[in-house]
């Protein structure tokens, strides 16, 4: 086993790798305006977005689809027109969702997919829309009824971004197209702002800006004429049981098992893979051992607050793979924004996607085996027992110490927007749950998990493409079809990691327990879990990580037009909270770069290989 330690400085000008892409409703009153719009928006794509530009002139709308020279087996795009109707899909998909005959070729087999996306929304049944294999975001338009629909997976690993602020409707998947594009009106929405500053992100669909909305996971966005209805698709649940544990898991393991075994078939070629020592990751390793699929693990030096570097060195030791180690990484502040697309810059985990690049093109991440496998407050945290409880836990648990008292008493310029009453009223649209983390699964998978833990998969992608077991169709069916005793212990999870023999004396927790004995003993250590959580983490009080914040000052120093504005009458702003402190720093550079700063530095020019509009013109 050699250990290769790194510093990576990253390179604005990233390769392109991935689809962008802008669509933009024509103005029969005003067509060079709608083709300013989309001249403008495609110059402001950066990082892994592709570079070659197909522009074509649709009717009602005008598209901008940019592509990468190579795109990886993984990744399809397709885009199809049949008369007057149009489909667009983009993403990357687990098994070939397309004949045999053309997994080879992947225009073939995106156009394929396109069509099938089209037979969908002609169909009525828009909820299949949810249920492709992969993570993936596109569009169709019916012209008989002048209806637009628009959709993402089921997880929203793809982001998409409506503008339309009645004059003018845009969508894209990259904010900056809009956001940051001359020819488009932009304000800002203070309600975001609040919530940002609260709870480090905005709520549901919310942005920074009052005429951008995020479609989120559970959305499928249905525009006629120009009345929108937001139909609902969220995750089911079947928590019946129907066997005994061990069924259950070993129902599990062999589902696993077939992912990876199709996987490698699809990608024949070393799979990466972000480690961690935690089960989330390591649950991947018995099953590639035993199929002998050749993986290289990747884990941060430290800086990820997890303490995970020394214990994955000692697994990769075990399973004598060499390892890469990410010690420091450099990049321009505004980039990181940037590709982040949001108020936290954070850039650990794209640093890292940098560094897997120059080794393999897939990164295997653990994302969403929280909330498959029950690591979620409604089951570790005490006195959780209600709905109410519930809510009340997790909100104290995402604003991560600002609590209302002290965004109330630090900021009373916000004190007009009731974000707890806000924040309440979302849990209004779920459906009825069995179990109390169903319906926080519901909350996580448009909230927290959409804004916090998917920005990790988004900021990976610019270099790579991350591959996300828990998010395959069949893994996220068989975690929900486990019954209330295995989700409450999260007994399947660890028994499973823990079936990699040569590497399951290391632990998987911050307690002093081998993965192979807490799968023996996993309800008793949910119990001091929570024994630990009630008494305010005292049995682990040593590992706990001081939060760094953005800057060593007690005070606020604006830099954006907003804050200063906002603040034009005080001469001192002192919050009462380091994390809002960072949280405010955040927000001012980010509005800072969106309306004063000059982002093209950072964005590639592209190349128009293609261009429907240039021929309208000549005739």
């Amino acid at each position: 086993m050699k250990e290769f330690i790194h510093e990576i400085d990253i390179d604005k000008q990233i390769k392109p790798k991935m689809a962008g892409y802008l669509l933009v409703e024509s103005d029969p009153n005003d067509p060079d305006r709608s083709q300013n719009i989309l001249s403008e928006g495609i110059r402001n794509f950066f990082g892994g977005f592709g570079n070659r530009a197909h522009i074509y002139s649709l009717g009602k709308f005008i598209f901008a689809l940019l592509i990468p020279d190579e795109i990886h087996k993984l990744d399809i795009c397709g885009f199809i027109r049949d008369k007057r109707d149009f489909a667009f899909i983009e993403g990357t998909f687990y098994e070939s969702p397309t004949p045999d005959s053309l997994i080879k070729n992947r225009k073939d087999a995106g156009n394929y997919l396109a069509e099938e996306i089209l037979n969908i929304c002609r169909s009525g049944n828009p909820d299949k829309l949810k249920e492709l294999n992969g993570r993936y975001s596109g569009f169709s338009y019916l012209y008989e009824t002048d209806t637009l629909i628009i959709f993402n997976d089921q997880l929203g690993g793809n982001r998409i971004y409506v503008y339309d602020n009645s004059k003018v409707f845009a969508i894209s998947n990259n904010v900056f197209a809009l956001a940051s594009n001359p020819a488009l009106q932009i304000s800002i929405n203070e309600q975001s702002i609040a919530e940002i500053l609260q709870l480090e992100y905005p709520l549901y669909r919310n942005t920074e800006f009052n005429e951008i909305t995020l479609i989120v996971p559970s959305d499928i966005y249905i525009r006629k004429g120009k009345s929108v209805v937001y139909r609902k698709y969220y995750q089911k649940f079947d928590r019946s049981r129907k066997m005994s544990d061990n069924s259950y898991i070993e129902g599990l393991k062999h589902v696993i098992d077939s992912f990876f075994k199709k996987l490698y078939q699809q990608v024949e070629e070393p799979l990466g893979i972000f480690m961690s020592k935690g089960k989330d990751s390591r649950i991947f390793l018995p099953f590639m051992e035993h199929n002998q699929i050749p993986y290289i693990p990747y884990v941060f030096k430290d800086g990820t607050g997890v303490f995970d570097y020394p214990y994955v060195k000692r697994i990769a030791e075990l399973l004598q793979k060499d390892l890469h180690v990410l010690e420091s990484y450099s990049i321009d502040r505004r980039l990181a924004f940037m590709i982040a697309m949001s108020t936290t810059p954070t850039f650990s985990w794209g640093a890292l996607g940098s560094l897997a690049s120059g080794y393999s093109s897939t990164a295997l991440m653990g994302l969403f085996g929280d909330m498959s496998s029950g690591k979620m407050p409604s089951f570790r945290v005490p006195g959780i027992k209600t709905r109410d409880d519930m809510i009340h836990g997790i909100f104290d648990w995402i604003t991560k110490g600002v609590t209302r008292e002290i965004f109330k008493e630090s900021l009373t310029c916000y004190n007009k927007y009731d974000i707890w009453n806000q924040y309440t009223s979302l849990y209004k649209e779920y459906p009825e749950s069995e179990l109390l983390i169903d319906t926080e699964i519901h909350h996580d998978t448009d909230n927290r998990s959409f804004r916090n833990t998917q920005p990790i998969l988004l900021r990976a992608q610019h270099f790579l493409t991350p591959v996300t077991p828990f998010a395959d169709r069949e893994i996220l069916k068989a975690y929900h079809s486990l019954p209330a005793s295995l989700i409450r212990s999260q007994k399947a999870h660890a028994k499973i990691a823990a079936t990699e023999q040569k590497s399951n004396s290391v632990r998987s927790t911050a307690f002093p327990v081998s993965l192979k004995l807490e799968s023996r003993i996993r309800p008793a250590m949910l119990q001091i879990i929570r024994f630990n959580n009630r008494n305010s983490n005292l049995l682990l009080r040593w590992q706990i990580k001081k939060f760094n914040p953005y800057v060593e000052t007690d005070h606020f120093i604006p830099r954006s037009d907003y804050f200063r504005n906002l603040f034009i009458d005080k001469k001192s702003i002192r919050p009462g909270h380091k994390r809002l402190l960072t949280r405010m720093y955040n927000t001012d550079d980010y509005l800072h770069l969106i309306f004063h700063d000059n982002i093209r530095s950072f964005c590639r020019t592209p190349d128009i290989v293609y261009n429907e509009m240039e021929a309208m013109q000549k005739n």
